[in-house]
């Protein structure tokens, strides 16, 4: 049974109100036909069926508000195989209308014509039947009218209008009291009689002078006219009824005083038959002087292009002016923005000129609610958040353009989500000094820095940070097409041209033995539990810590939580039993960490929707600087698996329809969602320069915020976001100009980048360098990469952020075109980073990190390159040991060939003795074990490689000449604990480094599989 859904009626348009269903249940419906009447913040319009049927069931009421895209109706398919459907274009059932031909009658002719039944078919049509009734019988008592010759011509130019002009028409509202203040304002400058309709079309004949479309003639479907003044027409009745036209010349170039002069010498002229209107006008002024008449869509009359009407008074107390326009000279766009222009001017003009606003002036609250009555259809309340009415962005927007053209002031677009009540936006017209900036004092605590000691990553496209890095430096994103598998049920919504994401290859796999898991209790675990275990473990490794050296420890696990994809799928097979219980439950996300490690600190999962893995790792730096914890693992993970979250976020109009997603881009359109983890490792920085850690980058400040009452549920708030960055600086001791790149939240949406972008202005306002290079801060952004990561955003953007303090190389946004149009221009340094850009400097690197919630929880980091430090002294040159140990030997020889491929590279950091130190004092030792023994990385290499293809084995221990070091080997190799320290000259152990982490061995892990199910008594 087909169901018929609101169309897409304009760019930007995500929501229509129902004011009339012009079919009721189980009335007939024509193709191209009438079927209800909606209302936009724009205008009022029919909406035609697209086919034919039967009427089975509304599916909305008058009153509703349905989203684009959302079915209205239910249909039962009338179709005949053997009756020809015949398509009647809207223009001619406009024309039937006003003629009064009914549904039925216009079917019949339409079979009968055997084709497109054009507006001149029907004219013909009914001329003939007028016709066969002039010669059928006599008619019942009546009275003959003849048609004047005015209105003679009048239907002429009416039925002429039909044939050569394609209708369309916009709507806007005003209020009454308005109007009337402007036309009081105009009468002070003229001894003419002014009524509020002589104001209204002055005003409307003055804003063609910056719309020439509305002064422009169409002269054939390649050519234009455009005329430098606007000639225009007034619709005048004369004391019969009928109508005239009286004409305005050049009307867009009179002051008020002479257009009123005009005004009233042409509708004498009209009315005593000296007026008319030549081919030279292009815009019908029109109203009906009765109350009832609050609205109407004219007609366009050739040659005039729009006709624009004034509606009466509503109980409301606004007026409607509708503007009808031929969609061959004008489109939606011109004619919202005409109107628009309109709506502005009479709100300067409603401004006596003794009275008029300045910019200095206060203003007042009821001012302002008019205002935005007049956008919203409404009257709100001043205390009142807007989005509680239904505030659209659009409306938002046109809200911040008509204080602007009232009060000269410079809002910007964004205005009513720095400023979210009618009350707010008053405060924001009337200026105040200058706030001095300040920071609350704080408890006394250590605000060291801490480092980042360890990290490690399974992204889109990329198994760890080196390849994350190279995914950067190529500068494309991994998006694409998501397998049916991973949206079960999922159906895209009308508009949605691209279902894409960036996906890990697989989120099924995990080594469950690795962790003591059972298969059963691994296939009823969340992979974001997964994922988190072994990055945790790959973390540890980076670290170079040996993972059993942190049991009984003080060591605190924070894990940044957002959605399960996982417990939803399950909920929906009906798979809830005790695997799922804990597996999917988000508490274990952290809790399961610290069981598997045996460690003692702090395990806390923080949900705060976008911003959760930035605000956990706040809270892992506040752990640490108050000595609760010695070390801290910080995590977060996203996988998608299930559809309700994708369906929810297209309907909701979050996700991008195109599947692009490009932060600060001008055709961004929404976020792409993204999946993958990350895990880091922190201690405070002395402490690891202390215990000989590497440092991939410090953190210096941490803040984090909410915004408090915003203009909606799921609206930021700018301020709180400048106040966020500001705060984290001064937790930094820094000024914005010490920052060189930002890593921005980006959430590529029209709106969501601008805000951020003015939030970064103001917490940097009067800077006037930074220390990026060419002295800018620049902003980029990893979701333009990998996506949307959610819950687990803020790790990715604090990974990339020290990979780009460490690397001195600043990513370029991937897929950038050009910058949105809505980002303000500011003397703040700033520069998007259109392309790739080394940073080069001897000074310490800044970066910062946002990361907003869409629940209005907000965190912000800033992070510093790595101090220099004088590595420690390195032992003679002489042999060394270097043990490698896996759970099985297939693992062991994939350690080995990873091990090769990574020291293969050049990097200043791996010297034999690092490796060496790392291997023995950074690992855990398993029970498959090899040791190899050599004084150089050349000979190391080759014997990693020939482990890993199984053709070689290494040299026995009992060639070591230094008789501690083959008895540590031995020992080792035939599976006791050793002293690996005894080998290292007392001070002098080698700084430990990052190498490759150990691999795991997936088996695939899922609910639907046979071993995830209890078993059955």
């Amino acid at each position: 049974m087909p169901e018929i859904r609101v169309p897409q009626l304009g760019e930007g348009l995500v929501e229509v109100r129902v004011v009339r269903l012009l079919k009721q249940v189980g009335d007939t419906v024509e193709r191209d036909e009438p079927l209800y009447e909606v209302e936009t913040d724009k205008a009022m319009m029919e909406i035609e069926s697209p086919i034919a049927g039967r009427i089975d069931e509304w599916l909305v009421g008058v009153g509703d508000v349905a989203a684009v895209h959302q079915p209205v109706v239910r249909l039962v398919d009338t179709a005949r195989p053997d009756v020809e459907t015949v398509r009647i274009p809207p223009r001619t059932r406009v024309l039937a209308r006003a003629l009064g031909i009914d549904g039925d009658q216009l079917s019949r002719w339409a079979q009968q014509q055997h084709a497109a039944l054009l507006p001149e078919h029907l004219e013909a049509l009914v001329a003939g039947e007028r016709t066969e009734r002039k010669t059928a019988a006599p008619h019942p008592s009546h009275t003959e009218h003849i048609v004047s010759a005015a209105e003679e011509k009048l239907h002429r130019a009416l039925a002429a209008a039909h044939a050569s002009v394609v209708p369309a028409s916009m709507a806007v509202q005003i209020a009454a009291a308005t109007l009337d203040r402007a036309a009081t304002a105009l009468r002070a400058e003229s001894t003419a009689f002014t009524t509020v309709f002589t104001a209204f079309a002055y005003l409307a004949c003055r804003t063609t002078n910056d719309h020439p479309a509305l002064r422009t003639r169409r002269l054939s479907a390649e050519r234009r006219r455009v005329f430098d003044h606007l000639q225009a027409a007034l619709a005048v009745s004369t004391a019969d009824g009928e109508l005239v036209t009286a004409t305005l010349r050049d009307a867009d170039q009179l002051d008020y005083p002479g257009f009123a002069a005009a005004y009233a010498t042409a509708i004498e002229n009209a009315l005593t038959g000296h007026g008319h209107a030549d081919d030279t006008v292009t815009l019908a002024l029109s109203h009906v002087d009765s109350p009832s008449a609050q609205f109407a869509v004219p007609t366009v009359v050739s040659p005039a292009v729009a006709t624009i009407f004034l509606g009466a008074p509503g109980p409301t107390g606004h007026r409607h002016i509708v503007l009808a326009f031929d969609h061959l000279v004008l489109n939606g766009h011109q004619a919202a923005a005409y109107l628009d222009d309109l709506v502005a001017l009479i709100e300067r003009t409603a401004v006596p000129a003794t009275e008029t606003r300045r910019r200095s002036d206060a203003a007042a609250p009821d001012d302002v609610t008019a205002v935005v009555a007049d956008v919203l259809g409404t009257t709100p309340d001043p205390d009142a958040v807007l989005d509680q009415y239904g505030l659209t962005s659009a409306q938002a927007v046109r809200i911040a353009q008509r204080l602007n053209a009232r009060y000269g002031s410079e809002l910007p677009a964004t205005a009513v989500w720095h400023h979210p009540t009618v009350r707010a936006l008053a405060a924001a017209l009337t200026p105040r000094p200058a706030p001095q900036t300040t920071v609350e004092p704080r408890p006394s605590r250590d605000d060291s820095p801490i480092a980042l000691i360890g990290a490690a990553c399974r992204l889109p496209g990329a198994a760890g940070i080196e390849q994350y890095w190279q995914l950067l430096s190529r500068g494309r994103a991994v998006f694409g097409d998501i397998p049916p598998d991973r949206l079960p049920e999922f159906t895209a919504p009308e508009g949605v041209t691209a279902v894409r994401a960036a996906l890990l290859d697989d989120i099924a796999g995990f080594d469950a033995s690795f962790f003591g898991i059972s298969p059963r209790m691994a296939a009823g675990m969340d992979p974001q539990q997964r994922l988190l275990l072994e990055l945790a473990w790959h973390a540890v490794e980076s670290a170079a810590i040996a993972p059993e050296t942190l049991a009984g420890g003080r060591t605190g696990v924070f894990i940044g939580a957002g959605a399960s994809d996982y417990r939803e799928r399950a909920a929906r097979l009906g798979l809830a039993q005790a695997a799922t219980a804990v597996g999917t439950l988000p508490a274990y996300l952290a809790n399961r960490i610290s069981q598997f490690f045996d460690v003692h600190g702090p395990s806390i999962t923080v949900d705060t929707a976008c911003s959760s893995a930035l605000t956990a790792l706040g809270l892992a730096v506040d752990a640490l600087r108050s000595g609760s914890c010695a070390s801290a693992i910080v995590g977060a993970a996203h996988t998608i698996c299930n559809s309700f979250n994708a369906t929810a976020y297209y309907r909701a109009g979050m996700l991008s329809p195109t599947g692009t997603g490009t932060a600060f881009d001008d055709s961004c359109d929404g976020f792409v969602r993204g999946e993958g983890a990350v895990v880091c490792v922190l201690k405070r920085l002395a402490d690891a320069l202390r215990d000989g850690d590497p440092v991939i980058a410090t953190i210096r400040g941490v803040a984090v915020n909410h915004g408090g009452r915003a203009a909606g549920a799921a609206a930021p708030n700018p301020a709180a976001q400048t106040a966020l960055i500001r705060a984290a600086l001064a937790d930094a001791g820094l000024s914005g100009s010490s920052l060189g790149y930002l890593e921005a939240h980006g959430t590529a949406t029209p709106l969501g980048d601008p805000i951020e972008w003015e939030s970064l202005t103001a917490a940097l306002a009067g800077i006037a360098t930074a220390a990026g290079p060419q002295h800018r801060l620049w902003v980029g952004s990893a979701k333009s990469y990998v996506g949307h990561l959610e819950g687990a955003a803020g790790l990715v953007g604090l990974l990339t952020a020290a990979l780009v303090v460490q690397r001195g190389r600043i990513p370029a946004l991937a897929g950038f075109d050009k910058p949105n149009h809505r980002l303000t221009v500011t003397a703040v340094p700033l520069t998007l980073a259109e392309h790739a850009c080394d940073w080069t400097t001897d000074e310490p690197r800044f970066a910062g990190v946002n990361s907003f919630g869409l629940g209005g929880s907000n965190a912000h980091v800033i992070v510093e390159s790595a101090p220099n430090r004088a590595p420690p002294p390195e032992k003679a040159t002489g042999t060394l040991l270097f043990p490698l140990s896996a759970r099985t030997e297939a693992a062991l020889r994939t350690l080995a060939a990873d091990l090769a491929e990574r020291l293969s590279q050049p990097r200043a950091e791996y010297s034999p003795s690092r490796v060496a130190a790392t291997l023995q004092l950074g690992r855990a030792a398993f029970g498959v074990r090899r040791l190899i023994t050599t004084p150089d990385l050349g000979t190391l290499v080759t014997a990693l490689r020939s482990l890993a293809a199984e053709s070689g084995s290494p040299e026995p221990p009992s060639t070591l000449e230094d008789p501690v070091a083959a008895a540590t080997a031995d020992r080792w190799l035939r599976g006791e604990s050793v002293r690996w320290t005894d080998l290292w000259p007392e001070g002098a152990i080698p700084q430990r480094i990052a190498l490759s982490g150990y691999p795991f061995q997936h088996r695939r892990h899922w609910l639907t599989d046979a071993e995830a199910q209890e078993p059955r008594t």
